[in-house]
């Protein structure tokens, strides 16, 4: 099989904005329907789709490269009424490695981000509840999701925090070692405050506490959340004293906490509190971290934290990449092998037409007779066909398509792969 057939086209965050990449996205609710729309067409050998936040990807094995992307255009042009834009098109060995980075996570907005394998997976289980991938695209995502696997357990690419909201938590945990029976206090529900708390959860917190200005944003928040208890300002004092961790998020213009507050009423139950202001301007005098057994962390600190994590990160990416590479070149193997296997099958069938064509020309006088013809002539055939497909076997990936076409052509092959490509269709 030419390793050309199989192309996809793709829209990521890296070319394609926001507001493109939402119009196109397909809810996994809908992406059923659309994988039976694309498999029907019959210059559509199989078909996967993988659609996040961050990307829509369509991958083909088709002889039809043309017919599969203006019919994509037609589906596309009619979700974002416009001309077709933001894409592009991969094929052969480019598209395996751009499938095999994605489910590794080296294709991520947040390098080394765990969540884009299992949606992978995800894709790939509709996939084949739909039937729309065969033997190709099978070979592929299993492989990619393998790569995958591989790049999680074997570096350390995902590990480390590189977002604010997360790397507050990974702070936290390395004071107390781990959340359980802890508890916290979020001022101001923002976005940043929001992914805290939902981080704090994962986490195993006990108790959550979140006060904001505005309170019915914040009993919303909860109500979303599943869990956490609304105060007041009024009563803050009284959840900062009962908590391990503050965290404080607003868009004040000075001090929500001043040190003078803090030490008139703050009242330390625990040995150790970690505060993190997360704000700009700074929420709380940074004096109080001066205060014993108090551990305060701003932006600043929590950066020099994150940059470090993408630096490890960026290290641990040439390891994935070696990872990579590995499973790339398994793939290019197997596909190889079927290229291989459908000149041998075409070449073999072709002599054994030719062998039964010229028995078929004498008058045997006997049937041990007839019998002793047929097994000379299948061993010679045999013979003849052991060198050329010994060889071709051996033939470096790269030459393969110019010695498959020489024995196409020598041989006259065409019409015996065409018949063959009949058979595989009927039995599809």
């Amino acid at each position: 099989m030419d390793i050309d057939k199989i192309f996809s086209v793709i829209f990521t965050y890296k070319k394609a904005p926001i507001e493109y990449r939402e119009k196109i996205s397909i809810h996994k609710d809908e992406l059923p329907l659309v994988l039976n729309e694309f498999k029907n067409k019959n210059f559509i050998e199989e078909i996967f789709i993988l659609s996040t936040c961050n990307r829509t990807e369509f991958y083909f094995v088709s002889s039809e490269e043309e017919k599969c992307v203006n019919f994509l255009k037609k589906y596309v042009e009619t979700k974002v009424n416009e001309k077709m834009s933001y894409f592009d098109v991969l094929s052969g060995e480019e598209m395996v490695i751009h499938i095999f980075e994605v489910a590794g996570g080296l294709d991520s907005m947040i390098l080394g981000e765990p969540q884009i394998l299992g949606q992978v997976k995800e894709a790939y289980n509709v996939s084949l509840k739909q039937k729309s991938v065969g033997i190709v695209l099978n070979q592929l995502l299993q492989k990619a999701i393998r790569c995958g696997k591989r790049v999680r357990n074997e570096t350390e690419i995902g590990f480390g925090a590189v977002s604010v909201s997360f790397a507050v938590v990974e702070l936290a945990k390395k004071v107390f070692g781990n959340l359980s029976g802890k508890n916290a206090t979020i001022i101001g529900v923002g976005e940043m405050g929001k992914l805290c708390a939902n981080h704090l959860v994962e986490n195993g917190i006990e108790k959550l506490f979140l006060c904001n200005r505005t309170y019915e944003k914040a009993v919303d928040f909860v109500r979303e959340l599943g869990r956490g208890e609304v105060v007041s300002f009024d009563n803050l004092w009284d959840a900062i004293s009962k908590s391990h961790i503050i965290i404080s998020s607003t868009s004040a213009e000075k001090y929500i906490i001043t040190y003078n507050e803090f030490k008139k009423n703050f009242t330390k139950k625990y040995p150790e509190v970690f505060i993190a202001d997360i704000a700009i301007p700074r929420d709380i005098d940074p004096e109080i971290g001066k205060i014993d057994g108090l551990f305060l962390f701003d932006i600043d600190d929590l950066k020099g934290v994150i940059q470090k994590n993408i630096e490890k990160r960026k290290r641990e990416a040439k390891k994935a990449g070696e990872i990579i590479f590995q499973e790339v070149g398994k793939f290019i193997s197997w596909i190889r092998g079927l290229e291989v296997k459908d000149i041998v099958i075409s070449l073999r069938n072709k002599m054994l037409s030719i062998k039964e064509e010229e028995l078929k020309k004498y008058h045997f006088k006997s049937e041990d007779e007839k019998l002793i013809a047929e097994k000379i002539a299948h061993n010679l055939t045999n013979k003849f066909l052991h060198f050329p497909l010994s060889y071709l076997k051996k033939v470096p990936y790269e030459d393969m398509a110019i010695y498959s076409e020489i024995l196409k052509s020598i041989f006259r092959l065409e019409e015996e792969i065409e018949k063959e490509g009949d058979c595989r269709d009927k039995g599809k």
